[in-house]
C-alpha cells in the first residue's frame, strides 16, 4: 500500500532548500542594486582584464577618500571632448603622495613598488607588482618607450593617481592628471 504523503527524508531536504532559496532572494534584493556590469573596451587593463571582458563592480563603494586602498581598481567618469567616458584603472597614488615612474618602475614617496618578472605574453613582459601587500599583474613592452618615465608629481588633496595595468597602452592619469575622488562611480569586484 503506497502513501501519497511525502517521506520524512523528502521533507528534510525541502526545508533547507526553501530556506536557501529565500536567503538567496533576500541577498539578491539587497545587493543587486549596488552592482553593475561594465565592459572593458580596450586593452589598458591587460593582463588583469582583456579587451572586451565584462566585469562586475560595486557602485558608490567608498564613503570617503580614506577608504580607497592602493591597488583598488576603480571606475570613474571623465568628460573628454564634451562626452562623458567611464575609465577603469588601478589606484597607485593616494592624496598627498609623490608618484614618479623611472624605467617603468613606479615610485611612491621615493619607494619602488616591487615587481617580479613572470612571463612573456602577446609581445609584452608580464610582471607581478606589489603595492601595500597586494599583488597584481602588469604588462610592459619589451622595448621601453616614452611612457617609461613620469616626472614626480604630488597627488593633490581629494585626488588619486591611477594607472592601467597595461602600462604603455593606457590613457590613464599620466595623460589626464590625478582623478578627483568625486569622479569614482564604482570599484571592480575580483
Amino acid at each position: 500500500m503506497s502513501s501519497s504523503r511525502p517521506k520524512k527524508s523528502q521533507i528534510a531536504l525541502v526545508i533547507p532548500l526553501s530556506i536557501f532559496g529565500i536567503a538567496l532572494l533576500v541577498l539578491t534584493a539587497v545587493y543587486l542594486p549596488h552592482l553593475r556590469r561594465w565592459r572593458i573596451p580596450q586593452a589598458g587593463m591587460f593582463p588583469t582584464y582583456a579587451a572586451g571582458a565584462h566585469i562586475v563592480a560595486w557602485k558608490s563603494p567608498y564613503a570617503t577618500i580614506a577608504d580607497v586602498r592602493r591597488g583598488d581598481i576603480v571606475i570613474y567618469k571623465r568628460i573628454r571632448e564634451g562626452v562623458p567616458y567611464d575609465y577603469i584603472w588601478r589606484v597607485v597614488g593616494l592624496p598627498g603622495e609623490r608618484v614618479a615612474i623611472h624605467g617603468d618602475t613606479v615610485l611612491v614617496n621615493g619607494h619602488e613598488l616591487p615587481r617580479v618578472w613572470r612571463r612573456q605574453q602577446d609581445g609584452l613582459e608580464i610582471f607581478t607588482e606589489t603595492a601595500d601587500g597586494r599583488a597584481y599583474e602588469i604588462a610592459l613592452p619589451i622595448v621601453p618607450d616614452e611612457k617609461s618615465e613620469l616626472t614626480e608629481i604630488e597627488v593633490p588633496r581629494g585626488h588619486l593617481f591611477a594607472l592601467g595595468d597595461n602600462r604603455h597602452n593606457a590613457a590613464d592619469c599620466r595623460v589626464s592628471g590625478p582623478l578627483p575622488f568625486e569622479a569614482i562611480i564604482a570599484k571592480a569586484i575580483r
